[in-house]
């Protein structure tokens, strides 16, 4: 099975975007932390994703991301919510389309997402016994999809930081289910 992406990560560091940002006024750049390395004594090393950095009442803050419906403060700093859009024609091959935040493709590329994805179906057809409507059936499978997608991303996060972002999925059928 083959992923085809149908959006663009909306992050600060893509050239695109941070040209807009820059354009603004905006800052981008990682958080640092200091560290001592031998023979070289102190240095800063980044930290985490690329953000957009604003002043919010005496504080400085950062977005990880340059598009947002949301959080208009920064929109003065080049974050926009204007969208970008890319169609795709549906396809007979097209059997799912995964809907999820960067909490989820921050941590998991697309063709793991499909895998996790088209794996879950499969245990889900095979497991089922029951004799419930075929599209209850079906709408049960993509959940559960959706919930082994977002399992597996937040224990990529736990592996990794002490954080963990957001995590949200939806798994939609695009097959007529036979």
């Amino acid at each position: 099975m083959i992923p085809v992406s149908v959006t663009n990560d909306h992050k600060p560091d893509r050239p695109e975007e941070r040209k807009r940002i820059i354009a603004y006024g905006g800052h981008i750049g990682c958080r640092q932390v200091l560290v001592h390395q031998p023979g070289k004594g102190p240095v800063t090393m980044p930290v985490g994703p690329c953000r957009v950095w604003y002043q919010h009442r005496g504080e400085t803050l950062g977005l990880a991301m340059s598009r947002s419906l949301g959080d208009v403060i920064v929109h003065r700093s080049g974050v926009t919510s204007d969208p970008e859009i890319i169609e795709h024609v549906i396809v007979d091959d097209d059997e799912f389309l995964i809907i999820a935040t960067d909490g989820v493709f921050d941590v998991i590329d697309n063709q793991t997402a499909v895998q996790i994805v088209s794996n879950a179906i499969h245990t889900f057809n095979n497991n089922n016994t029951s004799s419930e409507k075929s599209s209850s059936l079906s709408t049960k499978k993509f959940v559960e999809a959706a919930n082994a997608l977002t399992r597996f991303a937040r224990g990529r996060w736990e592996k990794m930081s002490p954080m963990i972002d957001d995590i949200t999925c939806i798994v939609i059928n695009l097959k007529k289910d036979k």
